[in-house]
């Protein structure tokens, strides 16, 4: 597959998410809801990934895998309807302890964000990926 391709592939995620975005608009419209906060936070944040990925498209993959993240523990939400999952623990006294609180959706669109672009995370951690951040090229561990 060429670089081309790849690079076109990493806007899959990020079109879900204007898509969503979209609706979430023509709903607000209608006038079937009202903006959340998250809402609002996320239509601000939805024109970044495009100025970063025409900036340097390593950049942002890693803001729109950031986006991502922090809608999938509810920072941010593109659904009109915002659904989450939570799991916990109930105890004997009936009050209830909450281990996880996320947007399934989230998890969904993260998924095909590591699927198509999870190459921009290999040696995340490394100081030589950071020192290297504004090539557009993934990083490649040296087999030395």
């Amino acid at each position: 597959m060429t670089t081309k391709t790849k690079r076109l592939l990493d806007y899959i995620p990020y079109s879900a998410l204007i898509i969503s975005a979209i609706f979430l608009v023509y709903s607000r419209i209608n006038g079937e809801i009202l903006f959340q906060i998250r809402h609002i936070i996320g239509l601000i944040l939805i024109p970044i990934p495009f100025l970063l990925f025409n900036y340097r498209h390593k950049i942002g993959v890693l803001f729109l895998g950031f986006m991502l993240i922090i809608g999938l523990f509810g920072a941010i939400s593109y659904s009109p309807a915002i659904t989450t999952t939570t799991v916990g623990k109930g105890l004997s006294n009936g009050d209830s302890f909450t281990f996880l609180y996320f947007q399934p959706i989230f998890l969904l669109w993260i998924c095909l964000h590591f699927i198509v672009s999870g190459r921009y995370y290999t040696g995340i951690l490394s100081k030589k990926y950071w020192d290297n951040i504004k090539s557009d090229e993934p990083y490649i561990i040296d087999s030395k």
